[in-house]
This record gives C-alpha cells, structure tokens and sequence, in this order.
C-alpha cells in the first residue's frame, strides 16, 4: 500500500511539471493571474482524472504567490483533493533546482569552471562510457547536451538500509555516450546526478549535506520575509 502512495505521488508530481510547461508559452507572456488559471485549467482537463490523479500549480512572480490551485486527488482511496497549501510532493526534479544552485555557488567561489573539461572534477578513470573527442562541460550537463543515453534505476527505496553510496551508484550505473556533447538536448537524471557527484568532489561536503543546509536556508528566509 505505501508503494502505492507513493506512486501515486510520483504521478502527480509529474503531473505539476507537465502542466507548469504547457503554461510557459502562453500563460507567463501575459503575465496576468486570471490568465494563468485559465490555462491551467485547459491542461487540466486533458489530463487530471484521465492519464493523472492530480496536481497543483504554483506561480510566484518577484516573490510573490500570483497563482496557486489544486486540481484532482492527492489521495484517491481517502478522496483527498490536491490542496497547494498542504499538499506534500516527494522531491522529484525539483531537485535538479538544488544541484544547479550549489554547482553556481562552486563557480562564484571559482571552484568550478563550467566550461572545462568535467573529468578534472571526478577521480580518475571514473567516466568509462564516453565515445566523443569533445569533452563534457558542466554547461552540458546543465542544459542537458552531454549525449547520455536515459536510464532509470534504484529510483527510490524504503529503508535506510537499501541506501546505496552516491558515487558508487554513478560508477556502476553508467549510461552510453550516444550524441557528441553540445549537439542533442536529451534529458538526462545521470547528467544532473554527475554535476551533483562533482559537486560534492570540489566541495568537500556530501551533497544531501548541502542540501539540507540550504532547505534550511530558504526556509529562514521565507519565514524572515
């Protein structure tokens, strides 16, 4: 039943980034607030109760919460609605948002150049799966161009026994370099998951560590605001 949940969560949370995309085009051009419900809306009606349970949509603009609405189910046995004030997502993609800060935050300290060769960053030997001249550069990782064949695997586990070491996960699990950097945009976790793992390398502190400290950060910010 928890795995369940738990898919269902992860479906919506998906759910919320489909959504937030088809907005881009149209909704944030206007920049008006009855406009953004208006398109959220017609994304909602294809998808939630149909392919999805639910989502919510969020839009802040300069700081502000312009926009915010549920749609659908957050818990379809309880028939809980999705509720953008209490309704709790796992983490998903949202914690690319997190690697892409703290990798900035390595380059303001200039201890990462984003457009230098990413295995000066990484133990040596530890990328085996490159096929191209060309080297991969934090720039590619961040706009997804370093030509990383997708896979998934060990997505989420249950107890913290099943933890496995991040970088023993990256070594073993590595995907086929199928596009020569800087030349096909194609999302890639392993990518995000590298500049996470170079992250933790230049910075010397884990990255769930780093993380944590800027949950907390954002949230005394939030608060203090």
């Amino acid at each position: 039943m928890k795995r369940l949940m738990r898919y269902k969560t992860l479906q919506c949370f998906l759910a919320a980034l489909i959504m937030i995309a088809f907005l881009a085009p149209s909704a944030y051009a206007s920049g008006a607030p009855d406009t953004y419900e208006a398109s959220a809306n017609a994304v909602s009606e294809k998808y939630i109760g149909k392919t999805v349970p639910g989502a919510c949509v969020v839009i802040s603009e300069h700081d502000n919460t312009v926009f915010a609405k549920g749609y659908g189910f957050a818990d379809l046995e309880n028939n809980t609605a999705m509720d953008p004030e209490t309704t709790v997502f796992e983490w998903g993609s949202i914690s690319k948002t997190f690697v892409w800060v703290s990798v900035m935050q390595l380059v303001e300290d200039r201890k990462i150049d984003l457009e230098t060769d990413i295995r000066t960053y990484l133990p040596d030997g530890f990328l085996k799966n490159l096929r191209f001249a060309e080297p991969v550069t934090l720039i590619h990782l961040m706009n997804h161009t370093a030509g990383f064949e997708e896979e998934l695997l060990d997505l989420r586990y249950y107890s913290a026994s099943e933890e496995i070491p991040f970088k023993e996960v990256l070594s073993a699990h590595q995907p086929k370099q199928v596009y020569p950097p800087g030349t096909v945009s194609a999302y890639s976790n392993y990518g995000a998951a590298l500049a996470a793992l170079i992250v933790e390398e230049a910075s010397g502190q884990s990255y769930k560590d780093l993380t944590i400290n800027y949950i907390c950060l954002f949230d005394y910010l939030f608060i203090s605001s």
